[in-house]
């Protein structure tokens, strides 16, 4: 068994059972299209393993500062960043 499938295993099954509990009160609450949606869960657990990774610049995110005490004047506003943008 590949490695992807044994990563995907414990997903798919965790969305069948998240679906089994789910289903009925999404059924009462709206209506059996979206309960039938449901269904869908498990086909995007199987497919996630084969996802491609993000790149790493994307998983980074700029820092945020608080703002201080000081006056805008007093403090100049710096706009570069670590991550460049497309």
């Amino acid at each position: 068994m590949g490695v992807a499938i044994s990563h995907a295993l414990p997903l798919i099954t965790v969305a069948i059972a998240l679906v089994l509990l789910t289903r009925r009160p999404v059924r009462r609450g709206f209506g059996a299209g979206p309960a039938f949606a449901l269904w869908m869960l498990p086909l995007l657990a199987a497919a996630l393993p084969w996802l491609p990774a993000l790149p790493v610049h994307w998983a980074v995110l700029p820092a945020i500062h608080a703002l201080s005490d000081t006056s805008p004047a007093a403090s100049p506003v710096h706009t570069t960043t670590s991550v460049p943008w497309l």
